[in-house]
């Protein structure tokens, strides 16, 4: 089995075996944009040929979390599939072939801002369990801790990466010619979303400041 792991000097950013650099949280942005049905999608592909990814579904909480919230819901009735829960939408074909779609569309727009081969989802699963700070998967801040994500599923992500996946793996194949042509789905860039993080963190910074001036 292959093995994935993070970037030792730092856990967001991950090289392509290509040589490719890019922020994980980047592609994650991407993701949650498109599909607001997800509620966390986690990127792994450091010195891979390719990423992998982690996520899970938005639930409705009036009802104990067990099952599909709103925009899940709608999703899975868009996809024709009867799911109603994260178990039966994990193990509906016709759920799992329309996040199949989406993340060939998502590759599809991914191209047009990084012409790497390498720069694209091939493979993606839908998490039974939910990431909370309560387990630990989600830090104070928000964001995601991902060494113990990587532990805690190191069976499925790593079976990412074989000719052979792990069951529940979905699996995005690689987008034809035809495909390649359609521009229908417009993504932010790398480079934008780079300057609106950095803008944000000045903003960020600023308001510190502030803060800590009027003590």
């Amino acid at each position: 089995m292959n093995h994935i792991e993070l970037n030792p000097d730092d856990p967001c950013m991950i090289r392509l075996k290509s040589g490719h650099r890019v922020d994980a949280r980047y592609i994650e942005c991407l993701i949650q944009d498109v599909i607001p049905a997800i509620e966390h999608a986690v990127v792994f592909g450091h010195n891979c040929p390719f990423f992998v990814v982690l996520f899970t579904l938005k639930l409705d909480p009036e009802l104990g979390g067990r099952l599909l919230g709103e925009d899940a819901m709608h999703m899975s009735e868009q996809f024709g599939s009867k799911a109603n829960t994260v178990f039966t939408a994990r193990n509906c074909n016709m759920f799992c072939d329309g996040m199949r779609e989406v993340f060939v569309m998502i590759n599809v727009a991914l191209k047009q801002h990084c012409n790497d081969e390498s720069f694209k989802i091939r493979r993606c699963s839908l998490l039974l369990s939910k990431l909370t700070q309560e387990d630990g998967t989600i830090k104070s801040d928000g964001s995601y801790n991902r060494q113990l994500i990587l532990r805690k599923h190191t069976h499925v992500i790593n079976s990412m990466l074989d000719a052979d996946p792990a069951r529940n793996v979905i699996d995005v194949p690689v987008c034809s010619d035809e495909e390649m042509c359609n521009d229908g789905l417009k993504l932010r860039s790398y480079e934008d979303w780079l300057r609106f993080e950095q803008a944000g963190e000045t903003i960020w910074d600023r308001k510190l400041c502030a803060a800590y001036s009027q003590r």
